[in-house]
């Protein structure tokens, strides 16, 4: 068994058996599920079944089961084992044609339980209780396109899972009002896949589709998933235990079939040649039967192949469409970046927009002011006229001041030179004139001795 891989690309393939023959099918698992084709008739859903067992039976001819024991049956049936173990071509016969009192008799031959099984009823009934209830939302895949969900309910709905006690099966049901949206029997091979935080599916080949739960909480599902996994633990034990069964049940009638035989050959003795032609009749009834089972089984092989290309093919054209999401998820993501850029840049210019209208604003009214001040122009003119001409007045004056200061200056350094001559003269003055006053102190002098002298 090979699996797949999150995103629903073919990483293996599940062999399953057919009356000996060997088909592959591919198994899904992840966002986009899908399930083959070749279980969407219900002669193909039976005829699934192990390597070495007996030939499934029908679903439309063990439907004919009578509810009672047909008279018109021998109250003996022939063995339908041979020594060695092999089913007998009367037994072979008996399951291929589908008459109810064989299936009956074969449904205690291992393998032969699963092939006459009847098929899943959309009625709870007694015999089963309920293990497990809560509320989801339901969807299937899509048959035509096995890649877009379709909503099985407008609403939430009752999702339960039951044990069904005299089969020892466990089954999911889930109905509403008097419409069955989910009727599928939980099997060992069954996987439930989380697909996101809310939201779970499994594929049932049996009903040939994939159901989808949604929750409102991921305890929900987390809760769903872990009773699945129980259940199919429960299923896979029943299994078991059956097949134990079976073989206990198989080596008994093999014993007591080569008893009864050896005793039919003792006491029987006489009618062995008439036995011998019925069952020359018999296998060759059987043998033609074989026949026409084994075409039937290479046609449906072949169609199994042939779904198993689609499938592939699908599988490529669901990967390619992937890559392309995955690739249209990544533009979208740069553009999202860019808008998110663009948007920094529109606030950025909302901002400057903003600070420029204040500003205009500011300049507005500094306009208003001018235009208020340019009013006062003209006055502000004949002023200005008039302080310029007071001021050339001024200037006329000071021109005549700067003209007489450098007057007095030329004065004032004539008359510092006069004065320098007159101290130079007044010095040698005063110098002639000390010279006089020493000879007149000194003619004194003389004049005095004179005096007294005399």
């Amino acid at each position: 068994m090979r699996f797949r891989g999150p995103g629903g690309e073919a990483v293996g393939q599940r062999k399953i058996r057919t009356g000996g023959h060997c088909a592959s099918e591919p198994v899904y698992q992840g966002q986009i599920p899908s399930v083959s084709k070749h279980f969407g008739s219900p002669e193909a859903k039976e005829t699934r079944g192990r390597e070495g067992q007996a030939a499934p039976v029908s679903r439309k001819h063990r439907d004919l089961e009578p509810q009672t024991e047909d008279s018109a049956w021998p109250a003996r049936l022939p063995p339908l084992r041979r020594p060695n173990g092999q089913l007998t071509y009367q037994a072979l016969s008996l399951l291929s044609s589908g008459r109810a009192p064989a299936a009956r008799h074969a449904g205690n031959l291992p393998g032969a339980r699963d092939a006459v099984s009847p098929a899943p009823k959309h009625r709870t009934s007694p015999r089963e209780q309920p293990v497990f209830t809560t509320r989801a939302h339901v969807f299937q895949i899509d048959p035509s396109t096995k890649k877009n969900w379709v909503p099985a309910s407008k609403q939430a709905v009752t999702v339960s899972y039951f044990y069904d006690v005299t089969r020892n099966s466990y089954r999911i049901i889930s109905v509403d009002g008097a419409k069955v949206i989910i009727n599928s029997t939980i099997t060992p091979n069954m996987t439930f896949t989380k697909t996101s935080q809310k939201f779970g599916q499994w594929a049932d080949s049996r009903a040939n589709t994939v159901f989808g739960l949604g929750f409102s909480s991921e305890q929900q599902l987390t809760k769903f998933a872990e009773k699945f996994q129980e259940v199919k633990e429960a299923a896979k034990l029943a299994r078991d235990k059956s097949q134990e069964k079976i073989e206990t049940s198989s080596n008994h009638s093999q014993a007591s079939s080569v008893n009864g035989t050896d005793d039919e050959k003792a006491s029987h003795a006489g009618p062995a040649d008439a036995h011998l032609k019925s069952e020359n009749s018999k296998l060759k009834i059987a043998l033609t039967q074989s026949a026409a089972n084994v075409k039937k089984w290479e046609i449906e092989l072949q169609t199994l192949r042939e779904s198993n290309a689609r499938l592939t093919t699908a599988l490529q054209e669901s990967a390619a469409s992937v890559e392309h999401q995955a690739h249209s998820i990544d533009e979208l993501e740069e553009q999202c970046s860019e808008i998110n850029r663009e948007k920094e840049k529109n606030t950025q210019l909302k901002r400057r927009i903003e600070e420029l209208e204040s500003e205009l604003r500011e300049k507005e009214t500094e306009l208003k002011d001018l235009r208020k001040q340019s009013e006062i122009i003209p006055q502000l003119m004949s002023e200005c006229e008039y302080v310029s001409e007071k001021l050339e007045a001024a200037e006329r004056d000071n021109q005549n001041l700067e003209d007489k200061v450098r007057s007095l200056k030329t004065d004032i350094e004539e008359s510092k030179y006069r004065q320098r001559h007159l101290k130079v003269e007044l010095k040698n003055f005063l110098e002639v004139l000390d010279g006089k006053i020493e000879d007149l102190h000194d003619f004194r002098r003389g004049l005095s001795k004179l005096g007294a002298d005399n």
